[in-house]
């Protein structure tokens, strides 16, 4: 694993290695990715429910004073999704997932997931409603990375579009 000092102390400068600190660096972040605790998928999944809120993609009925959430399309494929999430937030930080055809480690891939919501999902589970229409997924699980990897920048694209219309 590669670190950049200049990201990691702007005050460097141009690279330069003030009395060895790129040795001490990489020690700490060693320590750092060894002393991770792992994480359970019941843990990855419960990190993954915190970011969405699974409510909106159950049909809710409300009969006799109870509420009742039925199952549909669309919670199954939310399911889905998140336990795509889950995954890569289990996987040990330097674990390569495919996500396209670019190889990515899981912690590249995690830290774009964290920026996944509920809004985002929904759009992502419509779309996958009308795009893929009952056809099987030759490879679900890459599949799923990669369209969840791509929705946070797509919806990025969306609202930066949408922010310059509304300069005009």
């Amino acid at each position: 694993m590669s670190i950049d000092l200049d990201s990691l102390f702007p005050a460097c400068g141009n690279g330069t290695d003030p009395a060895g600190v790129s040795q001490g660096v990489s020690q700490e972040v060693a320590q750092a990715v060894s002393s991770r605790s792992p994480m359970t998928f019941r843990q990855a999944m419960d990190k993954a429910r915190a970011q969405i809120d699974l409510k909106q993609f159950y049909r809710i009925d409300r009969r006799a004073g109870q509420f009742v959430m039925y199952r549909t399309q669309a919670s199954d494929i939310a399911e889905s999704l998140m336990m795509a999430m889950a995954e890569v937030y289990k996987a040990h930080p330097e674990k390569v997932f495919y996500v396209g055809r670019e190889e990515k480690t899981a912690e590249e891939i995690a830290f774009i997931y964290e920026h996944i919501d509920t809004e985002m999902l929904y759009a992502l589970v419509e779309r996958l409603e009308n795009e893929v229409g009952g056809s099987p997924i030759k490879y679900q699980r890459p599949y799923l990375r990669t369209m969840l990897y791509n929705e946070v920048f797509e919806a990025a694209i969306k609202e930066t579009a949408r922010t310059n219309n509304n300069k005009w």
